[in-house]
């Protein structure tokens, strides 16, 4: 079998053949039974012997694509997917529809931003005719979005809001609203945290994903509003929402992105608890901060989201997101720039710490430490407290 055609049989036989079940070497592999799809650079020297579909690499629901086997079957797919009349889907037979969903595959697995695949996946979906359903197609995109290239495509996000509207369409929908939303959509609640996982594994794998944590802003719109009907969970699904995203904002302190979110979720649960049309509250967020903030800090114990983020501007004053997430929670409160006197007091003990003046410092140390390590070491806390007032003073001019 030719390299470039090993693919396309993968995901014709595995991904979108009509049975359930595939005997292969005497292996069972249930339908969309893939956890993820990745490509594998030529480069890294991993062995496919022993793979039911060499030269692919498959084991426990992972495929590994080798990247040279990838763009052979991407070009030799793209020749004869360019060669389908778009007015020819109704005409297709069940074995054409079963090619042509292995062949978006592929050309989405190699450029996930491929707006003809997704529209003629979308096209194939409504026309009823395939055995693929919309939950395969959540399955599928989901296995896409485990990798980098797909996972910031902000084309694979939007396909993947529509199929979430197919699938769970409102009582009385509107046939004319084009809005990217999903706020009165009625999703199973089940459903919005397997999307708010899909968004922190695709977060991992790019850090900084403005378009994955768009799609969990958008996901948890339509938690807030279902916690405003008081649904059954939803409340409980909201806490547990914005306490992950507390955590992540903890654990991930250069990732500004997961910080605007949580600040801009925050913001729409703080609006709407101040009207009483929601029972969940920020204070309950940060009980953990909130339970032994340090003595100087004491002054923001009212205003726990002010407290957080102070408490990690304290912990981290070198990474500029922290100050930058600082502004976004100080406009959840009617703050004035007084609160914030502990800066200027630190930034008034601090000796002069410009480019000059940290050179002056480097030779006086060297003449005093005897090792390069130690004084490499003192230069990085010196280095820190020029951040630390860049930062801050920054801050205080905005």
């Amino acid at each position: 079998m030719e390299e470039h055609t090993v693919l396309l049989k993968f995901f014709t036989d595995v991904g979108y053949h009509l049975s359930v079940i595939l005997f292969s070497n005497g292996l069972i592999i249930s339908l969309f039974s893939r956890k993820s799809a990745e490509i594998i650079p030529k480069s890294s020297g991993i062995e496919t012997e022993g793979s039911p579909y060499p030269p692919l690499l498959y084991a426990d629901g992972h495929l590994g694509v080798p990247e040279d086997i990838l763009y052979k079957s991407y070009i030799s797919t793209c020749k004869t997917f360019r060669s389908i009349p778009s007015d020819s889907l109704s005409q297709m037979s069940v074995d054409g529809i079963i090619r042509l969903l292995a062949q978006t595959a592929i050309i989405l697995l190699a450029t996930p931003a491929h707006d003809t695949a997704l529209n003629c996946r979308k096209l194939l979906l409504l026309s009823n005719k395939s055995a693929h359903t919309y939950e395969d197609e959540l399955r599928f995109t989901a296995c896409l979005l485990g990798n980098k290239p797909a996972s910031k495509s902000s084309l694979l996000w939007h396909h993947r809001r529509w199929i979430l509207r197919r699938l769970h369409k409102p009582p009385q929908e509107d046939p004319d609203n084009r809005t990217d939303s999903l706020i009165n959509y009625p999703l199973p609640i089940s459903m919005i945290e397997t999307e708010f996982s899909l968004v922190s594994c695709a977060a991992e794998v790019y850090p900084r994903n403005y378009h994955a944590w768009l799609h969990r802003f958008l996901c948890s719109e339509c938690l807030v509003s279902m916690a405003v009907q008081k649904i059954p969970g939803s409340n409980i699904a909201l806490v547990k929402e914005l306490d992950s995203s507390r955590r992540w904002v903890e654990l991930h302190v250069s990732d500004y992105t997961s910080m605007s979110y949580f600040a801009k979720l925050l913001s729409k649960v703080h609006g709407i608890h101040k009207t009483g049309n929601l029972a969940v509250s920020i204070s309950s967020i940060f009980q953990e901060t909130l339970s032994s903030p340090p003595e100087y800090l004491m002054h923001y114990s009212n205003h726990p989201a002010i407290l957080h983020a102070l408490s990690l501007v304290v912990s981290y004053p070198t990474h500029q997101s922290l100050w930058l997430y600082l502004r976004l929670i100080d406009g959840l409160y009617d703050t004035t720039i007084e609160n914030y006197g502990f800066i200027r007091k630190i930034l008034l003990d601090l000796k002069p710490t410009t480019n000059e003046a940290s050179s002056d410092i480097g030779k006086e140390l060297r003449k005093q430490l005897r090792t390069e390590d130690e004084l490499q070491m003192v230069m990085r806390e010196v280095q820190r407290f020029i951040a630390w007032k860049h930062f801050s003073v920054s801050f205080l001019l905005w």
